[in-house]
């Protein structure tokens, strides 16, 4: 009989390898005209450096730039890398694995915790959700976290001992926050049976966590400081800061983009049922609390100053899972009805011409690729009509015009970052004008860049003129000539 049992394991999983698989070629045809797409933002500035100095130096180094994340994403990465070469599509591809990934365990969790119908609403609402689609399409670690937090909370619920082990261990490395799910998992754990507590899951929490551990160990020999010197020193506690950027997460993750509809159903069971919530009842529900350290993993990067809105990622599986449960439970077969709507709306938020706003901003929508065609397209004039001029910008466009890897340019231009040339920014930012009037030629502006400000007054202060603009949808870049008289 163990025999057999393990038998139906193993085709169980090879199973839902295949339906993975599947998956993963599906999100790559609905994404493939996007998968070849230049690199942009916090690809250009820590994942693809991290990856191809792995992929050179050694798949155990520690990964550089040093901004003390896990090291998991960067071997993936830095591996594929080594077998087929560094390419946007290499690397896009990668996270549509994860992004498939994600979705199979949210179907299988609201399965699990209700029924296919919610798994597959929940899969559904989730995919086409804005954020989730369109960091699909991006090198950024959060969706291989939230793919990694849903297959660990699915093996926590089930009794796959093994592979919660190794979706435990994989989470707790493949970005620092990951270890909140275990720990919501030990609490939930200890709750459920208190008497029979620690058990085997307790254990394998634990077996992560010195991962984890070993890891921290590791990077503070190799580098003479802890991970943790490195987040303190950017951490900032200020009550003001932290509650604006706890509303500004909670807004985003339960309001915006039509959620707001799907929040109002959520609460349907409370107010419905709000006599006969008891603490007994509560304890029936007991199932839920791994679901509920996705939240806390979420808001604590609250506290962080480089807090960004896809830092909500992690709570859209679980919050579609409860969304789709209730209505699921409230209204039958019109359930269908409704996520398709929702789906419908949510494509709709796909695209937008918002203007002015920080590149980072605008991963949220499919946005950033009209940041990223303008770009594409000033940097193709540039190198073909100014080659050899001496050009100041601001990041990401300094990286963009500087490093061939990024796939902007063929080979290096002569950049200059406009942070560089800042004498004194105490009371006011000068600039050496004269200076910058004999050395260089062209300023190049971005209202999505960084530090536009000050490319703004250095235009003004040397008398620049526009030789050219392109723009798509509220996103821009204008070429300067500086006046050379």
């Amino acid at each position: 009989m163990k025999g057999k049992k393990q038998d139906i394991q193993r085709d169980g999983l090879l199973i839902d390898l295949f339906k993975i698989l599947i998956l993963t070629i599906l999100i790559i045809a609905l994404k493939f005209e996007t998968l070849s797409n230049p690199y942009y933002w916090d690809e250009i500035y820590y994942v693809i450096p991290s990856a191809t100095y792995l992929e050179g130096t050694g798949l155990f180094a520690v990964p550089q730039p040093d901004i003390n994340h896990t090291p998991l994403m960067f071997i993936i990465l830095a591996t594929i890398y080594r077998i087929i070469g560094e390419t946007p599509l290499a690397t896009h591809s990668t996270i549509c694995f994860f992004s498939a990934l994600c979705v199979f365990y949210t179907y299988k969790v609201g399965e699990l915790l209700f029924n296919k119908k919610t798994g597959l609403m929940a899969s559904f609402l989730l995919f086409f959700t804005p954020i989730y689609f369109t960091l699909t399409g991006i090198g950024y670690l959060d969706i291989p976290l939230v793919a990694l937090t849903m297959a660990t909370i699915y093996y926590a619920l089930g009794d796959e001992i093994f592979a919660f082990l190794v979706f435990g261990i994989l989470t707790s490395i493949v970005k620092g926050n990951g270890f909140f799910v275990l720990i919501g998992i030990v609490v939930w754990d200890y709750l459920k049976a208190p008497r029979s507590w620690p058990n085997k899951k307790t254990i394998i929490c634990l077996a992560s966590f010195a991962v984890l551990i070993l890891w921290t160990v590791y990077y503070s020999i190799q580098t003479s400081h802890t991970p943790f010197e490195v987040f303190m020193n950017k951490y900032d506690t200020s009550y003001e800061q932290t509650m604006f950027q706890i509303r500004g997460a909670v807004r985003f993750a339960l309001l915006e983009d039509y959620r707001f509809i799907t929040s109002i159903v959520i609460l349907i069971p409370v107010l419905w049922y709000s006599d006969k919530i008891t603490v007994k009842s509560i304890k029936k529900h007991i199932d839920y609390l791994p679901l509920l350290s996705l939240v806390v993993m979420t808001f604590t990067l609250s506290f962080n100053p480089q807090f960004c809105l896809r830092h909500t990622l992690p709570v859209l599986p679980t919050y579609y899972i409860f969304a789709a449960g209730v209505m699921d439970r409230f209204l039958k077969k019109k359930a269908w009805i409704l996520t398709f709507c929702l789906v419908l709306l949510f494509t709709h938020q796909w695209d937008g011409t918002r203007s002015h706003i920080n590149g980072g901003m605008l991963e949220t929508n499919m946005e950033y690729e009209d940041v990223i065609a303008t770009h594409k397209k000033a940097a193709e004039y540039i190198f073909k009509n100014y080659k050899n001029s001496r050009i100041i910008a601001s990041w990401p466009q300094t990286a963009e015009l500087t490093r061939d890897w990024t796939h902007y340019v063929n080979t290096s231009l002569s950049v200059v970052d406009i942070k560089s040339l800042v004498e004194s920014q105490d009371d006011e930012v000068i600039f050496p004008t004269d200076d910058i009037q004999k050395s260089y030629d062209l300023i190049v502006y971005s209202p999505e860049n960084m530090n536009e400000d000050l490319v703004r007054i250095l235009i003004k202060e040397t008398n620049a003129f526009s030789i050219k603009k392109f723009g798509k949808d509220g996103k821009t870049v204008e070429i300067y000539a500086i006046n050379n008289a």
